[in-house]
C-alpha cells in the first residue's frame, strides 16, 4: 500500500490541502478488520443490482468519492458492472467501465504475475539469491551474510524498508524521468543518492524472518524481470501480460496513454474536490499501473481459471496455486496476495488493496470450486471506508449470484433433439422441467434429472408435433446448500420452444 505523498504535489500544483490529509501509512492487511467493523453479516441486505446502485451512490456522497467503477466476475464472465460519478470534474467526463484508474498497490498483483511467469519458465528459483541476477549488489547492512531472495521480495519479508522521506520527494507530475534501475541502485547500494542504512532497511530482524510491507521490494522484483528477460519491465508486461489478456489500454506510463481516458485523482478539502494532476514516481512497478474494470476483470478471470482466459494462458494452473499458497502464515500472505477467512461464507478470500494520492482501490477473489468469483472497486477519491463498504456488498452479491444456465436446443436427427446448458458452479445434478405453457413453475417431479458434470440430455418424445410447443425450466441443485436459503442454486427459464 502506498502512502499519501501530498507535499510535493502541493508545491507543483499550488493546491490548498486541508489538515485532514496528513501523512499516514495504512497497511493492506488492516483494511479487512475495518470492513468487518462497519458491516457485519447480520446487518447486510442481499442487494440486487438496483440496491448496489443505491449503496454506491450513498457511499460516494457519504465518503466524498468523485468517481467509482466496480464489477463482479463469476464463472468466467463479468456478471455485473457499474460506473458512477466523474472521471474529470472540470471537463464533465463521466466514469465508464473503460475509464482508466491508477491502481496503486493493486498494481503489485500484475508485477508478481510477470515475475512468476519467469519462475514458471525456470529462469530462477524462488529461494535464489537475487544478487545472482542483478547488475548491482543488494546487501542488507545489518545482516550482510543473509541473502535476500525472490520469495522474500514477493512476501514482504526482505528486510528492505520504505523510506518515505525519499519516496515522497520523488513524486512528479507526469512520468518520472528517473529510470527504475538507477533509482533502485541509488536507494539500495552504499554511496547511492538515496541510500540510508538506517531508514532503507529494517535492523531488528534478518531477511526472511519478519513481515514488513514494502513497496521498494516489489519495485525491485519488477526490475528483476527486466534484468532476467533483457526487456524493460513495462514492455515485458505489455508483451507477456496486457496484450495476451486483451488489456489494450492498460499501461505503466502516462506517455503510453491518452490521459483524457484516465480518471483524475482528487482530494476532498472539506468544500470541494481538488485535483492532484496525473503523477508518477521512479519505483513504478509497486503502484503506478493504470487500467479499467473492463480490462482488469480479464486478469481477474484468468486468475480464477488457472491462469487462462479465452484459450490464452498467462500462467500454468500450478503457478496460480503457488501464488495462492500461504507463504507467511503470521500475515496470511501468499505471493503478493493476502487472504482472510470469512466466517459467513466459510471460505478464504484473497485480496489486495491500493492507496495513493487521490486513489483507493481493491480487488477480492474466492477461487474455491463452489465459489469461483471476484470483485473490484476502483476510485479516484481517498476513502478506504467507502471502498470497503462497496466491496463488502459486492462480495456477497458475487457469492449469492447464480450464473444463468445458458441453454441451446438442436435437432440431432428428424426424431431426436438435444437440450444442452452451461454448467453451474457447485451443482451435483440438474432437474429439467417441461411444459406446453410458456410460463410455469417447476413441480416437485422433474421431467428428467441429469447428474453433473453432464450438461446435456437427448430426447425423442414430442419432436415433430406441429401442434405443440414445449418450454423448459432447469434447476441446478446441490445437497450441501449452495445458497443460504435452500438447496436450490437457482431457477432458469430457458424460454426455448421445440417445434
Amino acid at each position: 500500500m502506498r502512502i499519501f505523498r501530498i507535499a510535493p504535489i502541493i508545491l507543483l500544483c499550488s493546491l490548498a490541502i486541508s489538515a485532514d490529509a496528513q501523512m499516514w501509512k495504512p497497511r493492506t492487511e488492516d483494511m479487512i478488520p475495518m470492513l468487518r467493523e462497519r458491516i457485519s453479516p447480520g446487518e447486510r441486505a442481499h442487494l440486487d443490482p438496483a440496491g448496489l446502485d443505491s449503496l454506491i451512490a450513498w457511499a460516494m456522497e457519504n465518503y466524498n468519492i468523485p468517481g467509482v467503477a466496480s464489477c463482479v466476475v463469476k464463472d468466467g464472465q463479468v456478471v455485473w458492472s457499474g460506473a458512477y460519478g466523474w472521471a474529470n470534474i472540470r471537463d464533465s467526463v463521466a466514469v465508464t467501465d473503460s475509464t482508466l484508474f491508477m491502481l496503486a498497490s493493486v498494481s503489485k498483483t500484475l508485477t508478481s504475475t510477470a515475475v512468476m511467469q519467469l519462475w514458471e519458465e525456470g529462469s530462477f528459483g524462488l529461494d535464489d539469491d537475487i544478487n545472482d541476477y542483478l547488475d548491482f549488489e543488494v546487501i542488507h547492512p545489518w545482516y550482510p551474510d543473509s541473502a535476500i531472495t525472490f520469495r522474500m521480495l514477493l512476501t514482504h519479508t526482505s528486510g528492505i524498508r520504505d523510506n518515505w522521506g525519499v519516496l515522497s520527494s520523488l513524486y512528479v507530475l507526469g512520468d518520472s524521468p528517473i529510470p527504475l534501475g538507477q533509482f533502485l541502485e541509488d536507494y539500495l547500494v552504499p554511496g547511492g543518492a538515496y541510500y540510508n542504512s538506517l531508514l532503507n532497511f529494517y535492523s531488528g530482524n534478518p531477511p526472511g524472518s519478519a513481515y514488513y510491507y514494502c513497496n521498494v521490494a516489489v519495485a525491485l522484483a519488477g526490475y528483476l524481470v527486466e534484468a532476467i528477460s533483457g526487456i524493460p519491465f513495462h514492455q515485458y508486461c505489455e508483451d507477456s501480460l496486457f496484450t495476451p489478456l486483451g488489456m489494450d489500454e492498460t499501461a505503466w506510463f502516462l506517455a503510453e496513454l491518452d490521459t483524457s481516458h484516465v480518471a483524475m485523482p482528487y482530494h476532498w478539502n472539506g468544500f470541494r474536490y481538488v485535483p492532484y494532476g496525473h503523477y508518477g514516481y521512479p519505483d513504478y512497478p509497486d503502484g503506478q499501473l493504470r487500467s479499467s474494470t473492463a480490462e482488469l476483470s480479464r486478469f481477474l478471470i484468468a486468475m480464477l481459471q488457472g491462469g487462462q482466459i479465452d484459450g490464452v494462458s498467462i500462467l500454468d494452473s500450478t503457478t496460480v496455486d503457488t501464488i495462492t499458497t500461504v507463504q507467511v502464515p503470521s500475515a496470511d500472505t501468499g505471493i503478493i496476495w493476502h487472504r482472510f477467512w470469512e466466517d459467513s461464507l466459510n471460505d478464504w478470500i484473497w485480496y489486495h488493496s491500493g492507496g495513493d494520492d487521490g486513489v483507493k482501490t481493491e480487488v477480492l477473489f474466492c477461487p474455491a470450486p463452489d465459489e469461483n468469483w471476484g470483485c473490484m472497486t476502483l476510485t479516484n477519491g481517498e476513502s478506504y471506508s467507502g471502498v470497503l463498504d462497496i466491496q463488502w456488498e459486492l462480495l456477497y452479491f458475487a457469492h449469492d449470484y447464480v450464473c444463468p444456465m445458458v441453454v441451446d436446443i438442436q435437432l440431432l436427427s428428424p426424431t431426436t433433439a438435444r437440450l444442452s446448458w452451461s454448467p453451474v458452479t457447485g451443482a451435483t445434478q440438474y432437474n429439467l422441467y417441461r411444459s406446453t405453457a410458456s410460463y410455469f413453475s417447476p413441480s416437485s417431479f422433474p421431467w428428467q434429472t441429469v447428474t453433473a458434470p453432464t450438461t446435456h440430455f437427448d430426447f425423442t418424445d414430442g419432436i415433430g408435433d406441429e401442434n405443440t410447443n414445449y418450454y423448459f425450466v432447469g434447476r441446478a441443485e446441490n445437497g450441501v446448500n449452495i445458497s443460504t436459503d435452500s438447496n436450490t442454486v437457482g431457477d432458469h427459464d430457458f424460454g426455448m420452444e421445440i417445434p
